[in-house]
């Protein structure tokens, strides 16, 4: 006979431990005015996430950009990182300082 099961989702498990390495490079020029900075993410599943930004500070308003780049070419489960897949971001903010 063939048994029938109830349609169930699938859900991708995170496991109880998971390590996520970092690193931030950044300096400041012009008098603390022009902050550029490189911030990476290793996940040890096997995804990468870089991202270079630079903000432009001019008392009261900053302006700052930066673009993702995340690298995992598929899903690994379990991996935090990689469960975005393959996807790039801009970022453009703008901010007014009280």
């Amino acid at each position: 006979g063939t048994k029938f099961r109830a349609l169930q989702p699938v859900f991708i498990s995170q496991p109880e431990n998971s390590f996520l390495q970092t690193l931030f490079i950044g300096t400041s020029m012009r008098s603390g005015t022009i902050n550029p900075g490189f911030l990476m993410f290793y996940d040890w599943g096997g995804a990468l996430v870089y991202q270079p930004s630079v903000t432009l500070l001019r008392d009261p308003f900053r302006f700052s950009v930066d673009y993702s780049i995340l690298d995992a070419h598929t899903y690994k489960g379990g991996s935090g990182v990689s469960l975005g897949k393959d996807r790039d971001n801009i970022q453009f903010r703008f901010e007014y300082v009280i």
